[in-house]
């Protein structure tokens, strides 16, 4: 297959290594020359560049396979992490946690359907689908040993990935981080629904409505809605906008765990890799008991509740998650049993902002003092 870059090593801004997350996050996180810079960085994300020298700069990448082109981005240097997005999101909501993880090198790819990469009406986008074209980019690269985190229905894909894996008899993932994951049939929150009606999918995809949606689906995603930004919902509502995004929506929200499900549920127990769940305590879209089931049907899982925090950890508690996710992947032995944190008592000055401390699990977090970029 042939391999395409777009902007190869192409530098955008530069960013400290340790982003503050503010109340609402800045237009400084989103640093360009002009509008139209603007708006492509908004639906795509900063991230950094793997050079060593230059570890502040932005790097987009793309690669064909199968016919399809995917757009992902990429920071950092070292041993592989490859992250992958929920449903209606792309590589943006990774943006807080690209220059957390010294040593590693992250890739952040927009699914098939999302974000910058193709959105063809092949009606391919479910689980199995999606994992697919993930196995084949984790070949492409040659990410061997790397670790696999998935949020939401892109954690039922990383689930789905790794029992492809093992079926085809090859293990190029050692450990695994799930984050508010889909794993079971339930009930599709309010926005799946509507997607899936013939009557109401078009009246939500209508462009007067659509931003409109993304609003209101990530309020309800957030615990703390006030923190809702609008470059998030202009990223979402971008991507979804561009050319065969409405259909990729709505194909999506009709195949999510339909078909998949009973097959993906059967591989849980044999699923070798230690692997480390973490939840939003306040997530009304997977709840906690989702995550409390999956750990107890993984064979070597443990189960992280954070609380004061939603469906999205990686945007409402990045420095949490990546304290989290680094000491898992440093860690030299199995996991031998589940472990749910326990709530702990919390200060402001150890949970600041918007930012969810944990329980007895999760690192104490002292407010971040390094300095923001300047505003462009």
């Amino acid at each position: 297959m042939e391999e395409f870059e777009c902007g190869r090593d192409r530098a955008v801004s530069s960013l400290p290594k340790l982003l503050p997350l503010p109340d609402k996050p800045d237009r400084s996180l989103l640093v360009s020359a002009d509008r139209e810079d603007i708006r492509r960085i908004a639906a795509n994300p900063a991230l950094v560049s793997t050079s060593e020298e230059n570890e502040g700069e932005i790097a987009e990448r793309s690669v064909r396979l199968d016919g399809v082109g995917l757009h992902y981005v990429e920071s950092g240097f070292g041993r592989p992490v490859l992250l992958i997005h929920g449903f209606a999101q792309s590589s943006f909501c990774w943006r807080y946690l690209h220059g957390r993880l010294p040593g590693h090198r992250l890739i952040a790819p927009d699914l098939k359907g999302f974000g910058l990469s193709d959105k063809p009406a092949d009606g391919r986008y479910g689980v199995d689908d999606q994992a697919r074209l993930r196995s084949r980019f984790v070949e492409k690269l040659g990410l061997e040993g790397s670790a696999l985190v998935g949020h939401s229905f892109g954690g039922a894909v990383a689930l789905r990935l790794v029992q492809r894996f093992r079926q085809t008899g090859t293990d190029p993932v050692c450990r695994l981080v799930l984050v508010d994951s889909a794993a079971y049939p339930q009930r599709p929150p309010l926005f799946i629904r509507v997607l899936r009606s013939r009557v109401l999918a078009p009246l939500a995809l209508s462009p007067g409505v659509l931003r409109l949606g993304m609003r209101v689906g990530l309020r309800q995603a957030y615990h703390r809605a006030g923190n809702v930004s609008e470059e998030a919902v202009g990223a979402y509502t971008h991507a979804a906008s561009s050319p065969g995004g409405r259909q990729a929506l709505r194909t999506t929200a009709r195949q999510i765990l339909q078909e998949d499900a009973e097959a993906l549920m059967a591989g849980y127990a044999r699923t070798g890799q230690p692997a480390l769940l973490v939840w939003g305590e306040a997530d009304t879209i997977v709840p906690p008991e989702i995550g409390a089931r999956l750990a107890a049907d993984l064979p070597n899982a443990r189960l992280e509740i954070l609380p004061n925090c939603g469906h999205c950890p990686q945007e409402e508690a990045p420095e949490a998650l990546a304290c989290l996710r680094e000491r898992f992947l440093a860690e030299a032995t199995a996991l031998d049993r589940p472990i749910v944190a326990e709530r702990a008592p919390q200060t402001r000055e150890e949970r600041p902002g918007p930012h969810c401390g944990g329980g007895t699990n999760v690192p104490r977090l002292a407010p971040d003092r390094s300095p923001r970029p300047p505003a462009q």
